[in-house]
C-alpha cells in the first residue's frame, strides 16, 4: 500500500477557495448553495477520517452491490468519463447545511 505526505499548500490553497465563497455565490456546476458545499466537503472529509459513521442509501441491491462500486464508481473516478452536471443523489451532509 501507497502512502502520500500530506500536501499542505494543497491544503491552504483549497481553503482559501472556501474562505473566499459569499453566501450569495450562484453555481458553476450543480445546485448546491455555499453553504451545503462546505458541509458536503466536511462530511467528506469526517467519512475519509473514520469518522462520518456508516450512511446506508436507500437503492436497489443492484445498484448498491454491482452497479455502483463496479462499474459507475470506476468509470467516474478514474476519469474514464467527466461527472454529469447536476447529478440529483443523496448526501446526508448537505440536505442539512442551509
Amino acid at each position: 500500500m501507497s502512502t502520500r505526505d500530506f500536501d499542505w499548500n494543497y491544503a491552504d490553497e483549497a481553503l482559501e477557495r472556501l474562505r473566499s465563497l459569499s453566501p450569495e455565490a450562484t453555481p458553476r456546476w450543480g445546485s448546491m448553495t455555499p453553504g451545503m458545499l462546505i458541509a458536503h466537503l466536511a462530511g467528506a472529509v469526517r467519512y475519509s477520517m473514520g469518522r462520518g459513521g456508516r450512511v446506508d442509501v436507500a437503492a436497489p441491491w443492484l445498484l448498491k452491490r454491482v452497479i455502483g462500486p463496479w462499474l459507475l464508481r470506476p468509470i467516474y473516478l478514474n476519469g474514464w468519463l467527466p461527472m454529469p452536471k447536476n447529478v440529483k443523489g443523496f448526501d446526508a451532509f448537505a440536505e442539512s447545511a442551509d
